[in-house]
């Protein structure tokens, strides 16, 4: 099998477009009533921070995956949750997306 690997900006683009698809099908903002723009803004700023730290580590461990660093990062057990909880939590996220 041939080992593929994808750019910065790829990834970035897959990021980008996961997040629109997510938020114009599922309207996460309606509770916020007119001041949901404040709630995607909030929700921008943290996935923009979540973003960096992610590809901060990717450019630390560009040979493994995030599983696995954050396994050697954060320790055995509570890397292994937070491996597992990314996991749980990109699941849940792409199940809203198809139902």
């Amino acid at each position: 099998m041939e080992k593929v690997r994808i750019s910065p900006l790829q990834f970035f683009s897959l990021l980008v477009l996961f997040q629109f698809g997510t938020t114009l099908v599922v309207n996460l903002g309606l509770q916020a009533g007119k001041d949901s723009w404040i709630a995607m803004l909030i929700g921008m700023i943290m996935g923009l921070l979540l973003f960096s730290m992610n590809a901060f580590l990717y450019s630390l461990f560009p040979d493994k995956l995030p599983t696995v660093y954050y396994r050697i990062l954060l320790g055995k057990y509570l890397g292994g949750f937070v491996g597992l909880s990314y996991g749980v939590f990109y699941l849940h996220t792409a199940s809203r997306d198809v139902c």
